[in-house]
């Protein structure tokens, strides 16, 4: 996704300085009614199912239980995960990289142009974008993990002759470009949507999906433009959350029975030119979803929480777990099983740049303070007890347990885009100099490198799958 990286990161940095105060790093790229015709057209191409009820979004008493739902069919699953750990990567010149653990690092595309890569599941398939210097040509292509079979998905023109947003004027539309590419959770499908470049600054994607198989190349418009939202599907792939800058909707992963509006809230300020969607987390057996949703203006009035939801997936509403006060401009993030959620909080003035690291209950009870000074929580490990927090300045990370403190990371500082690959293991970049570096640590803080980053301008973009 080339525009938040190239413009929109700049901006953010310049808001954060000014505010003198931490931000996570977030994923943040109206809602819009679709008529239930439509959506069975969609599905129709796929797995018809029949419809579900569909009501508006409320607020119900704390602790009521989540009822009981059945999901949709399963697509069509992959092979298992590789026995050993798969990186892809992109190095510093846009090249695309291959490696396996216990073996060398393998350059499997040398075009000098290559972003945003991702890699299936089983480690079998590696997509990724090619780009033209000036961003203004993007094309999405798919490779073997051994450096064959390398096709072409959707070309440039492709790209072009997608619909915008019905909201969109196309006079200012330089070009139109994927964002959110990611494989659809135990398949060879490729899901993205779709983002206009402008000719100023601005960022608005499409609100559409689009499903491509990387083996056959076929390609499905799932959700057409101005119908969707930002998409998370759920861990077995078969239901899908689709999110806008207002509400939460659901749908089965063939396009039927959805469930509009389960959630609905108010528009959240980011002081950016990126609208603020919520992050709506799927329960490990699918039948229920988190979200923690921050008030609508943090930075005007501090003092007012965040709430906490849960959000049945039978179509019933979103009803409201507890809340918890979170630092300006700072959203708090669940464990993988739920149970927790870890969080920061404003310690004093803003000009301070102090924050008190906190992990609670789902429901914001029994808060216990991880850390205090200039931190920042990282993410949850797999096993929803492992974690990480952050100090801003110098950057440095910590990997910790429970409400101890955490074991620092060596050759952490600069270090940028941590990601855990298991509850034992992270992977991040080594902003070292002279060469950046991709590297792997345990919980013991100790690092060891799986490849140089070589030299030139590009950001780095990698994706795993094993462990």
């Amino acid at each position: 996704m080339r525009f938040p990286y190239k413009l929109i990161l700049p901006i953010l940095a310049i808001v954060l300085a000014s505010l003198a105060c931490s931000l996570p790093i977030q994923t943040t790229p109206t809602p819009i009614d679709v008529e239930n015709a439509a959506q069975t057209a969609v599905a129709a191409t796929l797995t018809a199912m029949a419809p579900a009820a569909t009501l508006a979004a409320t607020d119900m008493p704390t602790g009521t239980p989540a009822p009981t739902e059945t999901t949709a069919a399963i697509p069509t699953a992959t092979t298992a995960p590789p026995a050993v750990l798969r990186v892809v990567f992109t190095d510093r010149a846009k090249n695309l990289w291959a490696w396996q653990e216990g073996s060398a690092p393998l350059k499997i595309i040398n075009s000098g142009n290559v972003q945003d890569v991702a890699l299936s599941d089983d480690g079998q398939w590696v997509s990724f974008s090619r780009t033209t210097s000036d961003f203004s040509e993007t094309s999405l292509w798919a490779i073997a993990f051994d450096g064959s079979n390398e096709h072409q998905l959707v070309s440039y023109a492709d790209f072009q002759s997608m619909p915008l947003h019905p909201d969109l004027d196309p006079a200012g539309v330089v070009s139109i470009f994927p964002t959110m590419v990611q494989f659809v959770p135990l398949s060879h499908t490729l899901a993205f949507m779709t983002a206009p470049q402008f000719e100023g600054p601005g960022f608005f994607d499409n609100k559409d999906l689009w499903l491509v198989d990387v083996v056959t190349s076929s390609r499905t418009n799932l959700l057409p433009a101005g119908s969707g939202g930002q998409y998370t599907y759920n861990p077995d792939g078969s239901q899908i959350a689709l999110v806008t800058p207002t509400d939460i909707s659901l749908i089965y992963a063939d396009g039927s029975n959805r469930r509009s509006s389960v959630l609905t809230y108010p528009s959240v300020l980011t002081y950016s030119e990126f609208a603020y969607h919520a992050t709506p987390l799927w329960a490990p057996d699918s039948s229920f979803l988190r979200v923690s949703i921050p008030y609508s203006d943090s930075l005007g009035d501090p003092t007012q929480p965040a709430t906490l939801y849960q959000l049945p997936v039978d179509g019933s509403p979103a009803y409201i777990l507890g809340s918890l006060l979170t630092a300006p401009l700072n959203y708090a993030s669940y464990s993988p099983d739920l149970s927790k959620i870890a969080y920061s909080q404003q310690v004093g003035s803003a000009s301070d740049n102090i924050y008190s690291v906190q992990i609670a209950n789902y429901d914001g009870s029994a808060s216990g303070e991880v850390a205090n000074g200039n931190y920042n929580f990282a993410g949850w490990a797999p096993d929803s007890s492992h974690y990480a927090y952050y100090r801003w300045d110098p950057r440095t990370l910590y990997l910790a347990q429970g409400g101890v403190a955490g074991v620092t990371l060596v050759d952490s500082s600069p270090a940028d885009n941590w990601q855990w690959i298991s509850s034992e293991r992270l992977i991040f970049i080594y902003r070292s100099a002279p060469e950046w570096q991709l590297r792997l640590t345990g919980l013991d803080g100790t690092s060891s490198l799986i490849s140089g980053l070589g030299a030139g301008d590009g950001y780095v973009s990698f994706a795993f799958a094993g462990e």
